[in-house]
């Protein structure tokens, strides 16, 4: 199984469009756990290459602590909305009584975990009715509208997928600068308008 896991993936990858740049190698991951549980069976039924796989197990570690002590794991070169963005999204939230809201793809998961789940942010994107769920990693309840709840929109001025909020929302209530994000408050849930993604 987990042979054939290392070879369809890494297969798939090669041969598909997938390998553009170094993010790409995200869709690598299911490849890698394939190697960590190939590892111990291997240095199982073969006790000569456990010196090797040790050895090869303390390099992995190695590089990984040397890139978190060099900054390389934390760098953001992408200019992802940080902690500090995170944290201000989570206390005006708070401060408004709201737990939802909704950004582009790349800032919404982004916030969410960056604000320790304090306030839960789903990825939409701009499209001709105005917004639509985001067609990737994403839960339907997410985009089911809640009577009387009051929700919030995030537009990012680096990241793709959502510059403005469409008028489609109407007017919002309130509207926060936080560095490059801008947080809109709306007096109704707006996953009511929220269309389905769009072919």
């Amino acid at each position: 199984f987990w042979t054939a896991a290392v070879l369809l993936v890494s297969g798939t990858f090669v041969l598909s469009s997938s390998p553009e740049n170094l993010q790409s190698s995200r869709y690598l991951v299911g490849a890698l756990y394939a190697v960590i549980a190939l590892v111990p069976l291997l240095a199982e039924h073969r006790p000569r290459l456990r010196g090797a796989i040790a050895a090869g197990a303390i390099v992995y570690c190695l590089g990984g602590t040397i890139a978190m002590a060099r900054g390389t794991a934390t760098e953001n070169p992408n200019r992802f909305p940080d902690a500090n963005i995170a944290a201000q999204v989570a206390a005006l939230a708070k401060r408004d009584g709201l737990t939802r809201g909704y950004a582009g793809y790349w800032d919404a998961a982004t916030i969410t975990w960056a604000a320790h789940l304090r306030v839960h942010v789903y990825p939409v994107y701009t499209c001709p009715p105005g917004l639509c769920e985001f067609d990737l990693h994403t839960i339907a309840s997410w985009y089911s509208p809640h009577a009387g709840q009051r929700t919030f929109l995030l537009t990012d001025s680096i990241q793709p997928f959502l510059g403005e909020p469409p008028a489609t929302l109407g007017a919002p209530i309130a509207r926060y600068p936080i560095g490059q994000v801008t947080m809109y408050v709306y007096s109704y849930d707006i996953a009511s308008r929220i269309a389905p993604p769009q072919p």
